[in-house]
């Protein structure tokens, strides 16, 4: 297929798909719901769908063992899913539920509107951004390869992907990544959503309305989180979720709730490790206040539930490499693979730490830091509970950073909601008396000043040209196609990637040698576009001292393309690019200097695409 079959912008006919997925998966997650819990929660209505996209991706983990995903295999999977479920859905009439369920999100979704307009047109993008283009969105190509599982140690192989998968099913299915980027941000509506809605119910309209709004003020570019190929969007969306069901859970006991919790815990879980910190802070408190409430045998299931939901990639590990957490912890990345960026937590880095979760807000970094007043005074019993609650999950996993990985806002981006949570909570206090409820007002009434102008100045952001560029714009709006755009961004390469929609011989395999292709250049992200030819893993010789090369490589009888965007230079020129560590170490030199004498002894097909034969060595 061409290269303008795919990565389709949101149009009529994408957004129907993005309808039509959504449909399915509420009819599965409703399904499912009605199977542990014979009273439908209103409540927690809205997130039946996100239930039925965590079952998709079980599904499919297990189907991949015996076979490759396929359009046909997909879409006949959702056919007969949905014929199974539809007649419950149907007598149950959930439809008339779900447009209830909806009908009381106004504010959130008023609060939500002026975003959407940014939303369409960066769910309209093809791949773009850094490492969703590395490994998180498959290209054309890989499409056209997948195979069944193959668990050969390879690194991100082994991490969690559940949502992960989820972009491989919906690309397979849809030859497009908007229908994946608008899914991504429905996730964190969602959340959002469902957020307003547990808090409201449990604690009245002011502290929906402060979480909400005050998540949405923040200038943190969340349309773009939101539908860039990242996964750490969707993994607090599911923290989110889980923490307030164990919440209400903890408010009024129920063996549906924790089931429910569970889940989603599992889909956190199973999304990305970074969700591993938050678990092991959350079990000790959260266990604190479950077992009394709880028998044991009512464990079971909802722990079955993490397992099914997103515990089987630990469960896969642990078969493979006989460590579950492999290879973060164990492996040969190991601990320090996070400690490499991240910020220390210590008193003296909590500025910083501050300001990664509360940008640009001074007056909400401070109140946030002085909440244990508020909760100190507070005589509201289930304000101070699960203020408690929060307070030690917070602290617990701080302290759980602070010895294995260290602070990174886009990892741990949920310590902002707990903080928001615990924030918000303090309007549904009680104080002892009149002039400490008018201070606390007080503060409040300025907090919200303070939230106008923020949320203000975020939308100010977030349609500036910087944001959003007139080549998105195009994009979007169908006035750019894939070829102009892949012109624009990778002027260099673009040649070779339509080289590669019809190559000789109809299919053919090609190599990165060169680093910058390989690390450092956006040229090398040229891979998100290829159609028929193959990016291999390997590379080449690789080993083979540089003296020795042409002579292995007659003995191997090799013949290989590698693209490049250097040149043949004497070997005197070849050394560092750029002033980093990375591309000091010996590899990266010593694979300078073997492209550049693969590329001395190559034929340039087209600009900065080379044709290496043995049997033909360039002089």
């Amino acid at each position: 297929m061409p290269l303008s079959e795919y990565f389709q912008p949101l149009n009529p006919a994408t957004i129907s798909l993005f309808f039509l997925i959504f449909f399915s998966f509420d009819l599965w997650g409703t399904f499912i719901k009605s199977l542990f819990s014979k009273r439908q929660l209103d409540s927690s209505r809205i997130i039946n769908w996100l239930i039925g996209l965590g079952f998709f991706s079980l599904l499919w983990f297990l189907l991949r063992f015996f076979l490759p995903p396929s359009q046909l295999r997909i879409a006949l999977t959702i056919l007969v899913l949905d014929l199974i479920t539809l007649p419950h859905y149907l007598r149950a009439g959930e439809l008339k539920k779900l447009a209830v369920a909806w009908w009381p999100l106004k504010f959130p979704l008023l609060v939500i509107a002026p975003f959407l307009p940014a939303v369409f047109i960066k769910a309209s993008l093809p791949p773009y951004y850094s490492d969703e283009m590395a490994y998180h969105f498959i290209s054309p190509a890989q499409l056209a390869h997948l195979t069944t599982w193959r668990f050969d140690g390879n690194f991100y192989q082994s991490l969690p992907q559940v949502f992960d998968l989820f972009f491989v099913l919906t690309f397979a299915l849809t030859k497009t990544y908007s229908v994946v980027r608008l899914t991504h941000f429905a996730i964190l509506t969602t959340a959002m959503m469902f957020a307003f809605t547990s808090l409201k119910r449990l604690f009245g309209r002011p502290p929906a309305y402060l979480f909400v709004f005050a998540f949405f003020s923040l200038p943190q570019a969340v349309v773009q989180a939101a539908t860039i190929g990242f996964v750490d969007v969707a993994t607090y969306s599911f923290m989110l979720i889980g923490l307030l069901l164990l919440i209400e859970f903890v408010i009024s006991p129920s063996q549906s709730l924790l089931s429910f919790s569970a889940i989603f815990w599992g889909l956190a879980l199973g999304t990305k490790y970074t969700s591993l910190s938050a678990a092991a802070a959350i079990f000790p408190a959260a266990a604190f206040m479950i077992f009394p409430k709880i028998k044991p045998r009512n464990l079971v299931l909802p722990f079955l539930m993490v397992i099914a939901f997103g515990g089987y990639w630990y469960l896969k590990n642990l078969i493979a490499y006989g460590n579950p957490l492999y290879p973060m912890f164990g492996g040969q990345t190991a601990i320090n693979f996070t400690g490499n960026w991240t910020t220390p937590i210590d008193l003296a880095h909590l500025r910083p730490i501050m300001e990664g979760l509360f940008p640009a807000n001074n007056f909400l970094q401070i109140l946030v830091l002085t909440t244990p007043i508020f909760f100190y005074l507070n005589r509201s019993t289930k304000v101070r509970t699960v203020s408690l609650f929060l307070i030690s999950t917070v602290v617990i996993e701080l302290v759980i950073l602070k010895y294995f990985s260290g602070f990174y806002t886009r990892y741990h981006q949920h310590l902002q909601l707990w903080l928001l949570l615990l924030l918000s909570l303090q309007l549904a206090n009680q104080y002892r008396h009149r002039w400490q409820q008018l201070i606390s007002n007080s503060v409040f009434i300025v907090l919200a000043a303070f939230l106008v102008s923020s949320y203000l100045y975020s939308l100010k952001l977030t349609y500036q040209p910087g944001f959003l560029t007139r080549q998105e714009i195009n994009y979007a709006t169908g006035k750019l196609d894939i070829y102009g755009w892949v012109k624009a961004e990778l002027p260099r390469v673009s040649d070779i990637i339509r080289w590669c929609e019809n190559p000789p011989g109809g299919q053919v395999s090609i190599f990165f040698v060169d680093p910058d292709m390989i690390w450092y250049e956006k040229e090398g992200f040229m891979r998100s576009f290829l159609t028929n030819c193959y990016l291999e893993k390997d590379i080449p010789l690789e080993g083979v001292p540089v003296g020795d090369l042409l002579t292995q490589a007659a003995l191997q009888k090799l013949k290989f393309i590698t693209p490049s965007i250097n040149q043949c230079l004497p070997d005197s020129q070849i050394g560092s690019k750029r002033a980093i560590k990375d591309d000091l170490d010996d590899r990266t030199m010593y694979l300078r200097h073997l492209s550049n004498k693969l590329l001395c002894h190559s034929q340039e097909i087209i600009p900065h695409l080379y044709y290496f034969n043995y049997e033909v060595l360039n002089p």
